[in-house]
């Protein structure tokens, strides 16, 4: 847990070294959306992480390849970001490791939704929730079907749809460690936006609220992220 909080961090330092101007202008909230460290001290998230069965030198390469297009997802290099994605994609695939693939097709997915691609985002995130329901990486899995609920509610338009993946999303992130509340303040928010769009005014603040409430309850109320 502590090895990849350290691994996306150094990647995420290497990203910065030489960043354009809009990376330095969310230098700090960049920095500050790394993954919670205290979550690596809980014994409920320890047991529910996704482990990877065999961590040899191969299975090593595929999470810096993550580490490495999540830091650029972070800079908003997405371009690069998505290239890199692929590049992890394809090392997961060829070694036989169903959890990185999954954490790879989850992490392509949220990519190709920022350069405003649905259908290849749903693609991708479909495909990571299945390969993570599959093998059991709950985690990953909440990821891809939190990110279902923005790409099909939201970007499609799909608005029945994308509430049924957030029932889905929420069942799935109901058995996550404390550590990971970040996923129902992400799907909160999610849904918050459908309802919004199908003039459901009142539920969608009620669902901001809470949202912001798991958020100060995580980060606290002066986090860079919650200020901005």
């Amino acid at each position: 847990c502590l090895g990849e909080r350290l691994m996306g961090f150094s990647e995420l330092v290497s990203a910065l070294s030489h960043p354009d101007r809009e990376a330095m202008t969310s230098a700090t909230t960049t920095v500050t959306s790394l993954p919670n460290v205290s979550s690596c001290r809980d014994r409920r998230h320890l047991w529910k992480v996704d482990v990877i069965e065999t961590p040899d030198m191969e299975s090593l390469k595929v999470s810096r390849a993550l580490a490495h297009a999540s830091a650029l997802q972070l800079t908003a290099d997405f371009t690069r970001a998505v290239d890199a994605s692929a590049i992890a994609k394809e090392q997961a695939r060829a070694i036989g490791a169903p959890v990185q693939l999954a954490q790879a097709q989850a992490l392509r997915g949220s990519l190709l939704a920022a350069q405003d691609r649905p259908d290849a985002a749903r693609k991708e995130l479909e495909s990571a929730y299945l390969t993570a329901l599959r093998v059991g990486a709950d985690e990953v899995a909440a990821q891809a079907a939190q990110s279902l609920v923005f790409v099909v509610g939201h970007e499609q338009s799909n608005h029945s749809e994308g509430l049924l993946w957030g029932r889905i999303a929420e069942v799935t992130s109901h058995r996550l460690a404390k550590g990971t509340v970040h996923h129902m303040s992400g799907l909160l928010s999610n849904l918050a936006r459908v309802h919004s769009e199908r003039g459901e005014y009142a539920l969608a603040r009620d669902m901001y609220r809470q949202a912001l409430a798991e958020d100060i309850e995580l980060y606290g109320s002066a986090h860079p992220e919650l200020t901005v």
